[in-house]
């Protein structure tokens, strides 16, 4: 009889196990923030809103997945909707011959393929009605700048060097901002314990207090951060070599990365370190390494790059890096940039083409291909069959080679500065929402865990019940 009720409570038990497990597997899909923006009425059809999805989901089924719950009612023709209406207002959006659907990821607009694709990294998913195209993205809330290269080929690149980069670890500054740039999701642990790691070492130095701002930065850690606060004090008050143009980049790269804001008694301003790299610039248009020094393609293409976001409201920067763009264009055509410098080919290639993008410069323009080859196609010519990039042709995949890389096919499908990581006022309202989704699934998740320890407990409670129950019936019968 023992024997019979221990098999009994095992069967039931395994039987119970599965669906706690099952219940526990599915509170691990990933949370994304989903959209549907009115753009020709500026209002939401849908806010942002936290959804559970699986990421090899497509965009498609996740609208089906809104229509089963009750949220959205969606009319799709040809593997495209051509209606959406929120069931609970009745706010109703239908294509028609000036206004259509466009699917907008992470503050990157894609085209009409991709709607079966999978959903893979995707955060912040948006669909945009609009009476304008928006293959080039003009408002502010889509793009910062008006100048995109983006396609179904880059945005392939784009995804296969972040698989690269996801597969090939390191723990350098260069390879956090890449992995942030291709969408990428950073080791949880390694990110959360990157301020507590840093407070234990406070900067020595402008330098290593910059990298480390930007590497915060990247991770997405703002000013409230004390690792954050204690780095911007440092570089706002620190001694800084005045003739070190690559210094002066990376200070202004790593403040301007989120916006950070500066103490009012701050001795070296933004205007104070932008003047001193004004300074840096020679007859040619170049800007040199160190003060005196003859022009630097890479210090050029870095100093177009951070400049760039001051150029609209100084002329001075503007025309600064004006004639930066000439230098560049007239290395590029007598002795070719690929070769001007110690830095390898690809990475040379991949931060003109950032340069160009982020001062608004075509990067089509004749003035800066090689050999009669646009940068864009020449630098994808560099791309290996496993996503990664060869720092020179046929060589393997190269680490360094495939994060500047992917900075570069971030500004050519986003439009913006792939090294700034502040968002526009709707997508930080879209990431607090993702970050209370997030927040919440630990909770989620404890409750299976509880729900899993309660269903145990009964089975004991039984087991133990129907052991003393049968004790019981024997004593009562002797």
């Amino acid at each position: 009889m023992m024997r019979r009720l221990l098999v009994v409570f095992f069967t039931i038990f395994l039987l119970l196990f599965p669906c706690s497990a099952a219940a526990d597997s599915i509170s691990t899909d990933s949370s994304v923030i989903f959209a549907v923006y009115d753009a020709t009425a500026d209002s939401y059809l849908l806010k942002p809103t936290p959804v559970s999805v699986s990421s090899s989901r497509s965009y498609l089924s996740l609208l089906e997945q809104l229509s089963n719950d009750g949220v959205l009612s969606v009319t799709i023709q040809n593997d495209t909707p051509v209606s959406i209406q929120n069931k609970q207002s009745g706010y109703l959006l239908k294509e028609n011959q000036n206004a259509d659907f466009y699917l907008k990821t992470d503050n990157m607009v894609l085209d009409d393929t991709v709607w079966m694709s999978a959903i893979g990294n995707a955060a912040i998913i948006e669909i945009v009605f609009s009476n304008e195209s928006l293959n080039t993205p003009k408002e502010m809330f889509l793009s910062r700048n008006s100048i995109t290269a983006q396609g179904e080929t880059t945005v392939t690149a784009l995804a296969d060097a972040g698989h690269w980069l996801s597969m090939n670890t390191d723990s350098t500054t260069l390879y956090f901002m890449a992995m942030t740039a291709s969408n990428q999701s950073l080791a949880p642990g390694h990110v959360a314990t990157l301020p507590n790691a840093l407070q234990t070492q406070p900067p020595k130095d402008a330098q290593t207090a910059a990298a480390e701002l930007l590497m915060l930065s990247a991770c997405g850690y703002a000013q409230t951060n004390q690792a954050v606060s204690d780095r911007i004090a440092f570089l706002s008050s620190c001694e800084i070599d005045a003739d070190n143009g690559d210094l002066l980049v990376q200070i202004l790269r790593a403040l301007d990365s989120r916006n950070y804001v500066l103490p009012d008694d701050a001795k070296n301003t933004r205007f104070s370190l932008c003047s001193r790299l004004l300074l840096m610039q020679n007859e040619d248009g170049g800007f040199s390494t160190n003060k005196g020094f003859a022009s630097s393609p890479w210090t050029t293409l870095d100093a177009m790059l951070v400049l760039s976001t001051y150029s609209k409201e100084d002329e001075t920067v503007a025309a600064a890096i004006r004639n930066a763009a000439s230098y560049i264009s007239n290395l590029n055509q007598t002795d070719g940039l690929t070769h001007a410098t110690t830095y390898s080919s690809t990475r040379i290639l991949a931060k003109m083409i950032s340069a160009l993008i982020c001062n608004q410069i075509d990067p089509y323009d004749e003035r800066f291909s090689i050999e009669g080859v646009s940068p864009i196609d020449y630098l994808l010519t560099r791309q290996n069959e496993d996503g990664g990039f060869s720092a020179e042709p046929g060589e393997p995949s190269s680490l360094e080679a495939t994060e500047t890389a992917a900075l570069a096919l971030s500004a050519l499908n986003k439009g913006r500065n792939p090294y700034l990581f502040s968002s526009v006022s709707q997508e930080e309202a879209a990431l607090s929402v993702l970050d209370e989704a997030k927040s919440s699934a630990p909770a989620n998740s404890i409750q299976t865990h509880w729900l899993m320890i309660g269903i145990i407990a009964a089975c004991v409670l039984l087991f133990i019940f129907i052991i003393g129950f049968i004790l019981y019936r024997r004593k009562k019968k002797s």
